[in-house]
């Protein structure tokens, strides 16, 4: 723990605090991709702390707290797209619920009401928590970090599969949400083939906490409908925006493979 302290955690918030003030914006907003597993959603818990005892006010909001309810998946998995039988993919987030909670965290003053998914009801499947029972931040912050597996990911034209052309397509609505980011940090692992690994372990950990969730070889079969989107789109990922950006290459033990936060 304490060698990724030095060697991520505390380099990565050097760099976000320096874009921020020299931002000398009131909130500052940055997007953080990363893989499913990669980590991406300990290191912004781990950030936030680490703002915290900088007398900086930073929160994380998750894209994956902006999927569809249990309910409209079911109903857009009737279309007969079989990729969008489960969570994750383009077009199974609320766009409009993810801008709308953007906007206000950034210009409110007061309470705000962030949606929360939980990914262990039924058995695995996932759904929304009632409004009544999201998270409550008080806004506007200081620093927003939006994470996400497919954040920055973008629409490209020589799709020829016509079920992943509908995902394809619906990249492109996602650039609601960029125009509230000010960076960008991507987490790319060295190997695409980590990614399975990391997920099953992801959703073990999850289960030993004692929720419920998916067995191995469920998980398994979820992560691998996936491995296609990472060969698509990691490859050429790049910021959506013109602001500062860092791309961090990350190795199978969850550490920097490159020589970012090292003297």
């Amino acid at each position: 723990m304490e060698d990724r302290i030095k060697k991520l955690y505390l380099p990565l918030f050097n760099k976000i605090n320096e874009w921020r003030e020299k931002s000398g914006k009131k909130t500052f907003v940055v997007g953080i991709s990363g893989s499913q597993g990669v980590g991406k959603s300990f290191i912004c818990s781990q950030l936030v702390k680490i703002f915290a005892e900088n007398k900086i006010n930073a929160v994380t909001v998750s894209i994956d707290d902006f999927y569809l309810t249990l309910r409209e998946q079911t109903e857009l998995y009737k279309i007969g797209n079989p990729y969008l039988g489960q969570r994750a993919w383009p077009g199974t987030h609320d766009i409009k619920l993810g801008e709308e909670t953007l906007f206000k965290l950034i210009n409110s003053t007061g309470k705000v009401k962030v949606p929360i998914y939980d990914k262990s009801l039924f058995n695995g499947k996932g759904d929304r928590l009632k409004e009544e029972d999201w998270k409550i931040v008080d806004a506007p912050p200081d620093v927003i970090l939006l994470e996400g597996w497919m954040l920055g990911f973008r629409a490209r034209y020589d799709i020829k599969n016509k079920e992943l052309d509908f995902m394809n397509k619906k990249l492109d609505e996602y650039a609601s949400w960029y125009k509230y980011l000010d960076s960008f940090v991507s987490l790319v692992p060295e190997k695409t083939s980590y990614i399975i690994d990391w997920r099953i372990e992801a959703e073990e950990n999850m289960k030993k906490t004692g929720r419920t969730g998916m067995t191995e070889e469920e998980t398994r079969n979820y992560i691998s409908k996936f491995m296609i989107a990472y060969d698509l789109y990691l490859p050429d990922l790049k910021s959506p925006i013109d602001g500062p950006s860092l791309k961090i290459k990350i190795g199978k033990d969850r550490m920097p493979s490159d020589n970012f936060g090292k003297n």
